[in-house]
C-alpha cells in the first residue's frame, strides 16, 4: 500500500481495520464504533481497507515473533512439518468422496499459498453492435494489413 493510498482510509477505516486485526467481530466491532454491522462488512470489502487490515497482521505477526527467542525458528519448522502433512494428503491412494474432496481443498491451499491463486469468474455483458463498410473503407483496412505485414497480398 503506498502513503498515498494509506492517506486515503479515513480515522473510521483506520479504527475499524485496527479492530478487526485486535480479534474483534464485525457485530463487536459496530457495537465499538457506533455504526451498523452492513456499513462495516462493505467497509471489510473495500480493497483499502483490506490491504491496511493485511499491513497491520503482518506487522503484528513479525513483532509478535521478533520479541520472543526461538519462535521464527519453530514457525519455520511448524511450516515445514505442516507442508509435509499436506503432501500426506495428496499422495493419499483412497479416492472416496470425503478424502477427494479434503485433496481438493488442500490442493487448493497449497496453490494459492504458491500464489497461485483461483480464477475469478468475470461476467461481461456484450453490447450489440453494427457496423457497416463502404467499398472504400474494405479497401483501406486491406491496404493497412498489407503494410503491416499481417496479410500478404495474394
Amino acid at each position: 500500500m503506498t502513503d498515498r493510498q494509506l492517506k486515503q482510509l479515513s480515522e473510521k477505516h483506520k479504527q475499524v481495520a485496527r479492530l478487526v486485526v485486535g480479534g474483534h467481530s464485525q457485530t463487536e466491532v459496530a457495537r465499538l464504533l457506533d455504526m451498523h454491522k452492513s456499513t462495516i462488512s462493505r467497509l471489510l470489502r473495500d480493497p483499502l481497507v483490506a490491504q491496511e487490515i493485511q499491513r497491520m497482521q503482518e506487522l503484528a505477526d513479525t513483532h509478535a515473533t521478533a520479541c520472543v527467542p526461538g519462535i521464527p525458528e519453530k514457525i519455520r519448522e511448524g511450516a515445514h512439518l505442516g507442508m509435509g502433512e499436506l503432501i500426506k494428503i495428496l499422495e493419499d491412494v483412497r479416492n472416496d468422496p470425503d478424502m477427494l474432496k479434503l485433496k481438493a481443498n488442500v490442493a487448493f491451499e497449497l496453490l494459492s499459498r504458491a500464489g497461485y491463486s483461483p480464477v475469478k469468474q468475470v461476467k461481461i455483458e456484450q453490447a450489440s453492435m453494427s457496423m457497416h463498410f463502404t467499398p472504400e473503407d474494405i479497401e483501406d483496412i486491406k491496404k493497412r494489413a498489407i503494410e503491416s505485414g499481417a496479410v500478404i497480398d495474394v
